[in-house]
C-alpha cells in the first residue's frame, strides 16, 4: 500500500528507519499488524529490568562480553551483581543471541532499544559508560603489552574492532579530543604489529586533527603515527610528526623517543655512524627515565641493524641477545619474533645458516597465532634469503613471492635501502638461478598461497589438507567468473561493468573469494587463477 501512496523521494528518506515503512495488516492480531507491534510485544513481556538493559545495550554496534555489558548497564536502578541473570533473561526471549562468550542484538531491536534509551533520556549516560568501559580496557591493554598478556590483548584488539572504530568515529565527530588521543596512543602499537598500517594512520590523523585534549597523549599519538610514515616509506610525513611531537614534548622521558626516531631517519637514510649515535642515546634516556613500553623495548631492533648494516656483527649480536633475553623474561612474543628474526639475519651474515633457520623459524611460530603481519613478512623473506644461501632456489621463489603479497596488502615498505638492496640482490640471483620460466612458476605459486601453505613452506612442514570441497569448488559460479576477470587485470567498477552488476555486489563478492580461498589480496587471486587454470 505504501509503495502505492508515497512518492519515491520520501520513501528513500524513510529507508534509514525499518519502523517507518511496514504498514498495518487487515487481519490477525495486533502483535502481527506492525513490525513494532510485535517488537512491542516482545518488550511488553519483559521485566522491568530486562527492559532497562535491553535499552542500554543498544549502545553495543557489535555486541559484547558480560563485562562491558555489566559495566554499560549496572547503576543505581540496576546493581552489577544482576546484570547477568538480566542478559541471561535476554537471551532466553530471543532478544540476545550468545556466540563465543559474546552478545549480539540483532539491529532492528538495537535500533528499538536505541528509541527507548531516547525515551529514558539515558542515551548520554549509556554513552558515557560506554566510552569509560574502553578506554579502561584499553589503557590495561597498553600496560599488558610488554608481557605474557599480549595474545589476549591482540585478540580483544581484533574481536572489538568494529566497536572501537564506531567509539573513535563518534568521539572525533563530537570533539572529544582527549579520548580519541588516549585511544589511539592505546591502540596503534597492536594496530602496527598486526600490519593495520593504513588504520594506524587514518585514525592518527584524525585524532590529532581534534583540538586540545591531554598533551601527553597527544605526543604518544604524534610519535606513535611517525614511527608509522617511517615503516609506510612516507619520510616527509615522518619528519614533520616529529617535528611537532617535539613541540609537545614535556621533559627527558620523552626525548629519549624524539632521539629514537631520529636515530631510526638516520638508519633509513644510510648514516649508520649517526643512526648508532643517536640509538645508544635513546637506549640509555629510556632506561634511566623508565620508558618500558613496547616502543622502547624495540629500540634495540634498530640498534643492531644499524651495527649489522655497518659492519660490527658482534656488537649487532650483542644487542639482539639483550633484546630477546628481555622479552623472554617478560612472556613477551611480539617483539621476540622481530628480535629473532634480527638475530637470525646477523647469524645468516656469520655463515650460521642452520642456526640463522631456527632463529627465523622460531620467530615465525611466534608471530602467526598473533597474526602480527609485519613480523611474519620479515621472517618469511629472512627465510628466503638462507634459502638463497643454502642453494634452494625454488623455495626462495616461492617465500620472496608469499612475503610479497602480504607487504603489498598491508602497504608496508621495505624501510631500510641497504634490506632492501639485499632482497633485491637476492632475487636477482634467484631468477637468474631458475631461469624466467621456473622462476615465474615459483613465483606464481608463491604467490598463490594460503596463510597455512605458506607459513608451511617456511616451516619445511605439509600444510594440512582443507575438509571439504576444494577452493574451486568452493566459489560459485558468479564468485569463479569475477576471479576470472581478476585475472585479467580488470579492476572491479570494470568487472562491474562486464558483468552488468553494480560495484557494491563485486566488492561483495570479492570479499567471499577472499574468504573462502584464504587470500589477503587480489594479486594472490589472479596467480590462483593462473596456476589452477
Amino acid at each position: 500500500m505504501r509503495l502505492r501512496a508515497l512518492p519515491l523521494d520520501h520513501i528513500v528518506a524513510r529507508l534509514g528507519d525499518r519502523f517507518l515503512l511496514t504498514g498495518e495488516r487487515r487481519t490477525g492480531q495486533s502483535r502481527h499488524q506492525t513490525l513494532r507491534d510485535a517488537i512491542d510485544w516482545s518488550h511488553g513481556l519483559c521485566a522491568p529490568a530486562e527492559r532497562t538493559a535491553w535499552a542500554r545495550l543498544s549502545v553495543f554496534p557489535d555486541g559484547c562480553g558480560l563485562a562491558a555489558a555489566e559495566a554499560v548497564c549496572a547503576g543505581d536502578d540496576l546493581p552489577a551483581g544482576r546484570v547477568a541473570d538480566i542478559v541471561a533473561g535476554l537471551v532466553d526471549k530471543s532478544v540476545l543471541t550468545r556466540a563465543d562468550r559474546r552478545y549480539r542484538m540483532l539491529d532492528t531491536l538495537r535500533e528499538y532499544g536505541a528509541g527507548l534509551l531516547a525515551e529514558r533520556g539515558e542515551t548520554g549516560t549509556a554513552r558515557a559508560r560506554f566510552r569509560d568501559h574502553y578506554l579502561a580496557a584499553a589503557g590495561r591493554l597498553a600496560a599488558g603489552l610488554s608481557t605474557a598478556a599480549q595474545p589476549e590483548w591482540f585478540a580483544w584488539t581484533v574481536r572489538e574492532s568494529p566497536t572501537l572504530r564506531v567509539l573513535l568515529d563518534r568521539m572525533i565527530d563530537e570533539g572529544d579530543a582527549d579520548g580519541a588521543l588516549r585511544l589511539v596512543a592505546r591502540l596503534t602499537p597492536v594496530w602496527f604489529a598486526l600490519g593495520r598500517l593504513r588504520e594506524a594512520r587514518l585514525w592518527g590523523d584524525r585524532a590529532l586533527a581534534t583540538a586540545g585534549g591531554d598533551p601527553g597523549a597527544r605526543f604518544q599519538v604524534l610519535v606513535l603515527n611517525a614511527l608509522v610514515a617511517l615503516h609506510q616509506d612516507d619520510r616527509d610525513a615522518e619528519r614533520a610528526l616529529l617535528d611537532r611531537a617535539a613541540a609537545v614534548a614535556s621533559g627527558p622521558a620523552d626525548a629519549a623517543y624524539l632521539t629514537q626516531l631520529r636515530g631510526t631517519d638516520e638508519l633509513l637514510g644510510g648514516d649508520v655512524v649517526a643512526a648508532a649515535r643517536l640509538l645508544e642515546e635513546a637506549v640509555a634516556g629510556h632506561h634511566e627515565h623508565g620508558n618500558r613500553d613496547v616502543m622502547a623495548l624495540s629500540i634495540r631492533l634498530y640498534l643492531a641493524g644499524a651495527r649489522l648494516v655497518g659492519g660490527d656483527l658482534a656488537g649487532a649480536l650483542a644487542t639482539v641477545q639483550e633484546l630477546v633475553d628481555l622479552c623472554r623474561a617478560a612472556g613477551e612474543r611480539w617483539c621476540l619474533s622481530h628480535a629473532l628474526w634480527t638475530r637470525g639475519g646477523v647469524r645468516m651474515f656469520l655463515g650460521e645458516t642452520a642456526e640463522a633457520e631456527a632463529d627465523l623459524a622460531e620467530g615465525l611460530r611466534l608471530a602467526v597465532p598473533l597474526d602480527a603481519r609485519v613480523a611474519v613478512i620479515s621472517n618469511l623473506e629472512a627465510l628466503a634469503m638462507v634459502a638463497v644461501r643454502t642453494a634452494e632456489f625454488g623455495r626462495a621463489a616461492r617465500l620472496f613471492a608469499a612475503a610479497h603479497v602480504l607487504r603489498e596488502a598491508q602497504g608496508l615498505s621495505v624501510m631500510a635501502g641497504a634490506f632492501e638492496a639485499l632482497l633485491e640482490a637476492d632475487l636477482a640471483q634467484v631468477r637468474q638461478e631458475l631461469g624466467e620460466r621456473a622462476f615465474a612458476d615459483a613465483w606464481a605459486a608463491g604467490l598463490a598461497m594460503t596463510d597455512a601453505e605458506r607459513v608451511a613452506c617456511a616451516l619445511r612442514e605439509t600444510a594440512p589438507r582443507a575438509s571439504g570441497p576444494t577452493p574451486a569448488g568452493r566459489l560459485t559460479r558468479r564468485e569463479r567468473e569475477i576471479a576470472e576477470l581478476v585475472a585479467e587485470g580488470l579492476s572491479n567498477r570494470e568487472i562491474a561493468a562486464r558483468l552488468v552488476i553494480s560495484k557494491r555486489t563485486v566488492d561483495s563478492h570479492l570479499e567471499h573469494i577472499l574468504g573462502k580461498l584464504g587470500f589477503t589480496s587480489r594479486t594472490q587471486v589472479a596467480a590462483w587463477v593462473i596456476r589452477d587454470g
